[in-house]
């Protein structure tokens, strides 16, 4: 018995297709936030940690990048895309030296640490 009020019948897999992508066009869900997660390396010769964080599809000017109170906060967001973020507390690190770069989606975020005083002697009089 067929449904009077029904536009639709599921007698097969394409109707039940057809149903789906009418009602995903007809009520499309916003994309939501998520957490990004990266990969961390540290180069010994310069004492720079590299933060990486894959972004594809992402231009530059959805990308930010922000540091306050030694906060670190690295974010993405688009309309198609969704929203999404990841915050790192930093330690040691030049906050006048930090760079990010968005290539081939992947975010590539330098810090370099602050540069330690050499040792010095103090003489005592």
């Amino acid at each position: 018995m067929s449904n009077p009020y029904s536009t639709y019948h599921l007698t097969s897999l394409s109707n039940l297709s057809n149903l789906l992508r009418d009602f995903e066009t007809a009520f499309p869900v916003a994309p939501t936030a998520r957490a990004l997660h990266g990969s961390t390396q540290y180069d010994k010769e310069t004492k720079t940690y590299f933060y990486e964080v894959a972004l594809p599809g992402y231009a530059k000017d959805e990308v930010t990048v922000s540091i306050e109170d030694s906060i670190l906060t690295m974010a993405a967001a688009s309309k198609t895309r969704g929203d999404a973020s990841l915050t790192l507390e930093l330690e040691n690190i030049d906050e006048e030296k930090i760079a990010a770069k968005l290539e081939h989606g992947l975010l590539r975020v330098t810090l370099p640490l602050i540069a330690k005083p050499a040792a010095k002697k103090i003489a005592v009089t």
